[in-house]
């Protein structure tokens, strides 16, 4: 027990005088988030989001209760609409998935709601009407995936991770708070960004060795003329990237020094990678990828939550 107490303070509470926050209350915390956890056993949007989107799922299991089945069904949603480039072998049979989801957005809306389950949960969702024109639009961003030039410059980047991101981060904040404020939502919209940006250069750090990384097509043309190994190669347009990021959660800092709920968990969980980044180097992460999901890291988020850190 009293290492647990030790790692609580060094991880969370040394620099913001919290450290002696109460060990009872942290316990109590752990059991909460570990019993969401466990009992998500049979509801095909959690166990989708859980399996499929891992930090997401960590962040909602801080979301208000009576929002927290919505906005798995809404992460559900997205989940389905990301992995259209992986499920489908050409871009007619991508534009074709997409379409559908819209169309069924576009029934729900009328009153018909297709047998999916998917489908049948976000139909389900209780504040629906206030965040259709974010799912569309992230539809719309959504198509760029599934083509194989990517976005034309570092603008393209930024206004598609603006929407797949930081827009289901805009509905995910309205699902949980019908009261949030503009500068709620630009938050949501920074955090969410800012997760899809770093993201996206994990993703790149990955695919390096196969060329098919997700960056702006000029920067690419021109590092592929470079010599030298590919990730080596990308990396000034990954640092651009990951300057952005930074950017975006610097400015939520600003407007909101502390946060509670599971937005700023997101925040919490790009500021890791970002500090992954930084730390290791792009090489490195290459070779041994940060785990999204462990204990301890579940135990950092409870510590920061309580005392409304990220």
């Amino acid at each position: 027990m009293k290492n647990i107490e030790t790692q609580i303070s060094n991880n969370f509470g040394k620099n913001n005088g919290q450290g002696q926050v109460s060990l009872d209350f942290i316990i109590k915390w752990s059991k909460r988030a570990f019993m969401v956890h466990t009992e998500i056993k049979t509801d095909y949007c959690q166990n989708l989001v859980r399996d499929e989107d891992p930090d997401r799922y960590l962040a909602c299991l801080f979301a208000p209760s009576f929002a927290r089945d919505d906005i798995f069904a809404l992460y559900a949603f997205n989940q389905e609409l990301a992995k259209t480039k992986e499920t489908t072998s050409e871009p007619t049979l991508g534009e074709i998935r997409l379409t559908w989801w819209q169309e069924t957005l576009d029934g729900i809306t009328a009153g018909h709601v297709r047998e999916h389950p998917v489908a049948i949960a976000v139909s389900n969702i209780q504040r629906l009407p206030k965040i259709i024109p974010l799912l569309s639009q992230i539809i719309d961003a959504r198509r760029l995936d599934i083509y194989a030039d990517g976005p034309v410059d570092m603008q393209a980047l930024i206004t598609y991770v603006q929407r797949t991101g930081g827009d289901i981060l805009q509905a995910a904040c309205l699902l949980e708070n019908e009261k949030a404020t503009d500068s709620d939502l630009q938050n949501a919209q920074d955090i969410g960004a800012a997760f899809a940006m770093t993201g996206l250069i994990r993703a790149s750090i990955w695919q390096a060795a196969a060329n098919t990384h997700f960056l702006p097509q000029d920067q690419k043309k021109a590092a592929s003329q470079s010599s030298g190994d590919t990730l080596t190669n990308i990396s000034p347009i990954l640092d651009q990237m990951l300057f952005r990021s930074k950017n975006w959660l610097t400015s939520v800092r600003t407007r909101a020094p502390k946060g509670k709920g599971h937005i700023f968990r997101i925040a919490t969980i790009t500021q890791r990678y970002i500090t992954d980044l930084e730390k290791r180097g792009y090489a490195d992460v290459s070779k041994a990828p940060l785990s999204p999901i462990t204990p301890g890291v579940i135990l950092k988020h409870i510590g920061f939550s309580l005392v409304s850190k990220y």
